[in-house]
């Protein structure tokens, strides 16, 4: 098999390919994303990732997006078939009702023919004023 490597990972609110062959990424968020109040649940959340391959199939494409604490909050599968002229490839995954249960570290897992390899780690923060605050008074007690 040829290599297929992602290339970009991009996550945002809205994801999806025109009739052109364009693809459209709405609310693009950098590696960290403000939630307030949390937990929370985003009725849209995309994943856009961009490969490099000379494959036009596979068999299994899998994605997976864990929480801080490595649980599953969302894991779908799929067949791809790649009809593009080039060897990079948008692909944009839509996903209703996203949970976001607390603040931390969140990591995008891709399966493609093969093992699960994190792709793209992104940060959920919650109201950062009152973390702020919070953090301020234990290290003031601390004096």
């Amino acid at each position: 098999m040829k290599s297929t490597k992602v290339t970009s990972c991009i996550i945002c609110d809205i994801a999806r390919k025109e009739s052109g062959g364009k693809d459209i990424l709405i609310g693009v968020y950098s590696n960290y994303m403000k939630i307030n109040p949390l937990p929370a649940v985003l009725p849209n959340f995309a994943v856009w990732m961009e490969l490099q391959t000379e494959e036009t199939k596979f068999d299994s494409l899998e994605i997976s997006i864990l929480d801080p604490d490595n649980k599953t909050l969302i894991n779908a599968k799929g067949k791809l078939e790649i009809t593009s002229e080039t060897s990079y490839v948008g692909i944009p995954m839509q996903f209703s009702n996203m949970p976001f249960p607390k603040a931390g570290k969140y990591k995008i897992q891709i399966g493609i023919d093969g093992p699960m390899k994190t792709v793209k780690e992104f940060f959920v923060l919650g109201n950062v004023k009152s973390e702020a605050k919070k953090r301020a008074k234990k290290i003031t007690a601390k004096k």
